[in-house]
């Protein structure tokens, strides 16, 4: 057994027009000034950064904006925003975007109360841990980001040379605003570029040091299928259905589950021992169901 504290205080409030939901979310959580963090212009010309302004301003919350977060968000827009928080005295952050945005608002609302830097949190080797930060409210517009309702913040040091990151309770978002019909607009470049960023954190607990989970090992091996499912689906809407072999895998002949001088397919991850107790969910029903390498690859881990 491993002992564990799990902590999810994020209120998800999904559906259409979700965005516009969160300025009676905000006012009767007693906000009254807030600091809107978002991107390079996406928000503003789809007009979801009106909508959201709307919302606010209609419930009473006064808006102060703050854009121009970029992939791999920096210090320099961390810093600006703690200022502006400051100056403006604002008692909400709402990040409107993906996983950079949101990560730049954690940062930014954890040193709007903190008298040095904001890069200190992130500083190595002796980072100082925060111990409090401003409440935050998600508009969600990407799938994948996960930053919504996680206790993680990464930003980035130009200057330094150095991406650092962050871990706590206390900044995780308080609500997530989730309007599935927002990841619509999105490029297609973009939006595959969140089905790698799924698959691959999906992967990261899947093939990790635990031993086996009956449940979440099933729960990793399903999300798998479905993103494939919908993001095959989604890409026919754009250019047409696949045909048959386009997704369909090759047929191969039964490999066996230890292959020489590799490690045997086991429990969660590699083992050593050429006893491990081998499953049906790690390799092969992974590979069959929801991916499809070549006949002639092993079973590398």
């Amino acid at each position: 057994m491993n002992d564990f504290a799990w902590t999810s205080p994020t209120q998800f409030v999904f559906g259409r027009d979700a965005e516009e939901k969160i300025g009676p979310w905000a006012a009767s959580a007693g906000a009254r000034r807030a600091l809107l963090v978002f991107g390079q212009g996406h928000v503003v010309r789809s007009g979801l950064l009106a909508r959201v302004k709307a919302s606010l301003e209609g419930a009473g919350v006064t808006c102060i904006e703050h854009g121009g977060v970029r992939p791999n968000p920096e210090i320099a827009l961390v810093r600006d925003g703690v200022a502006a928080a400051r100056e403006a005295e604002v008692d909400l952050i709402v990040p409107i975007g993906g996983g950079s945005a949101i990560d730049t608002a954690k940062a930014i609302a954890c040193g709007a109360v903190y008298d040095g830097d904001a890069w200190d949190f992130f500083r190595r080797p002796n980072p100082v841990q925060p111990t409090d930060a401003l409440p935050i409210a998600a508009v969600l517009t990407i799938p994948a980001a996960g930053s919504e309702a996680s206790n993680s913040c990464v930003i980035q040091n130009d200057a330094e040379h150095a991406k650092r990151g962050m871990n706590a309770d206390f900044f995780r978002p308080r609500a997530a605003f989730m309007n599935p019909e927002l990841t619509m607009t999105l490029p297609a470049w973009q939006t595959f570029s969140g089905v790698t960023d799924m698959c691959a954190h999906i992967f990261e607990r899947f093939f990790s040091s635990t031993g086996s989970v009956a449940m979440t090992d099933n729960l990793a091996l399903a999300a798998l299928r479905t993103i494939r499912t919908a993001s095959s689906a989604w890409a026919a809407t754009r250019t047409g259905p696949r045909t048959a072999s386009s997704t369909s895998c090759p047929p191969r002949t039964p490999r066996s589950r230890t292959v020489p001088g590799l490690p045997s397919c086991s429990p969660r991850g590699c083992a050593t021992s050429a006893t491990s107790t081998p499953r049906a969910s790690c390799c092969s029903a992974a590979r069959s169901s929801a991916w499809c390498p070549p006949a002639t690859t092993s079973p590398t881990r």
